[in-house]
């Protein structure tokens, strides 16, 4: 896997992870609401808790990771990827922003039955996240990037 393609997929992922939880939540949530399920399960536990909170919040942080895919897409078009390297350390901040926002914003409109009140746990939790991934993506890069292979004396990292 070359450089460019790492921070690629390292910019993608999270986008796609949330949409396929999406997705699921969705199908699970549908299905819940058909078998009238919700006064069922009471988050008694942390395995639970975690379930429902991501439920709840994957409606709202699935499209709020659209604008830093867009970004992160636009850096790497134009810096490579040691710029998406610098970005993906800033990003995690306005990440949280927005979610905040959007959480705010269309929680009354969109999903009311998952309304998410977010407040400075909320925040400190989605940035903590955010740089967990990026801590994770680095340390993952030594393994999965390989150096370019020098062939018959060419060196393709060198422009000729």
């Amino acid at each position: 896997m070359t450089e460019r393609h790492y921070a690629l997929l390292a910019v993608l992922l999270p986008g796609l992870a949330l949409a396929a939880i999406a997705g699921y939540a969705a199908g699970a949530g549908c299905y819940a609401i058909y078998m009238n399920c919700f006064s069922v399960v009471v988050p008694d536990d942390s395995l639970t808790r975690a379930m429902f909170f991501a439920a709840a919040f994957v409606p709202f942080g699935a499209p709020s990771y659209a604008p830093v895919a867009a970004s992160g897409l636009a850096v790497l078009r134009r810096g490579g990827a040691r710029a998406v390297e610098r970005w993906s350390w800033a990003v995690p901040l306005p990440y949280a922003a927005i979610v905040h926002a959007s959480c705010l914003v269309f929680a009354s409109a969109v999903l009311p039955e998952r309304r998410i009140h977010p407040d400075l746990r909320f925040d400190v939790l989605v940035v903590a996240g955010g740089y967990a991934y990026v801590a994770l993506v680095r340390l993952a890069k030594r393994a999965l990037v390989r150096a370019p292979r020098v062939r018959w004396g060419i060196d393709p990292t060198r422009a000729s």
